[in-house]
């Protein structure tokens, strides 16, 4: 688990990524915003230490990955959505 990991939820990208989620996910459906911050957190684990250059600008690749499928997700986020999906995917396998 990503939290257990010593560093990982004191990285201010991570924070703030989730931070962004929780507000822009937690209003409609607030069960829904816990399970998808709970998977992104373990998402985001695979990217740490290195979560800051490949995430940018945390409130832009929080709304991407809230909608992965819109118009404006670049394609270098959708690969690292299905990127971030395979890891989990494996990890899901061996258990």
């Amino acid at each position: 688990m990503p939290n257990a990991l010593p560093g990982v939820m004191n990285d201010p990208t991570i924070a703030e990524v989730l931070q962004e989620v929780a507000v822009a996910a937690g209003d409609n459906d607030p069960e829904l915003a816990r399970a998808t911050g709970e998977v992104l957190k373990f998402e985001l684990g695979y990217l740490y230490p290195v979560i800051g250059p490949v995430i940018g600008d945390p409130a832009t690749f929080a709304q991407a990955y809230l909608h992965k499928d819109a118009a404006t997700v670049t394609p270098a986020q959708r690969d690292l959505f299905a990127w971030l999906s395979a890891q989990t995917a494996k990890l899901m396998e061996m258990a």
